[in-house]
């Protein structure tokens, strides 16, 4: 028998801002997909954050800015780190009163994608800056927010 709604997409109540990893179990997608009764596994993540992460670079200098997602404002005194590929602190700093950090000149700014040879080099999957951003918001709670330099 054909269901009215295929599928349905429920939301989680997350009540605070944080990076959430989940794995999800469902009887009916295994069904469907295994063709046996069994349950399927979903894995994925949610960041619930009122804070947007932009990030702009060139050879001279770079730039952090960091706005509310909810209004657009601009998000002074956020603490800023900017890491590599291997997660190695870089730089860290805060947003001025513009909601912007000036990056210095000189940050190892990019890791090689993996060819197979390691040797001294940082292999890696991800290529540029891993950036993030921590505020506390207007309830107290901590909000945090992230981003790559190669997603631009």
């Amino acid at each position: 028998k054909k269901s009215e709604r295929p599928f349905e997409v429920v939301g989680i109540p997350f009540k605070d801002p944080g990076f959430y990893v989940l794995e999800l179990e469902s009887l009916k997608l295994g069904s469907a997909l295994l063709g046996k009764t069994a349950p399927m596994y979903v894995r994925t993540s949610a960041l619930v954050t009122n804070l947007a992460v932009h990030i702009k670079t060139g050879r001279e200098n770079g730039a952090v800015w960091v706005t509310q997602l909810d209004n657009g404002k601009v998000v002074p005194d956020a603490a800023i780190q900017v890491s590599d590929c291997s997660g190695e602190l870089l730089w860290k700093g805060k947003t001025d009163s513009k909601g912007i950090a000036m990056l210095p000149a000189g940050l190892n700014t990019r890791c090689e994608e993996s060819s197979g040879r390691a040797g001294k080099r940082k292999v890696s999957k991800i290529n540029g800056y891993f950036v993030s951003a921590r505020k506390q918001d207007a309830q107290g709670r901590m909000d945090m927010a992230f981003a790559l330099s190669s997603w631009n």
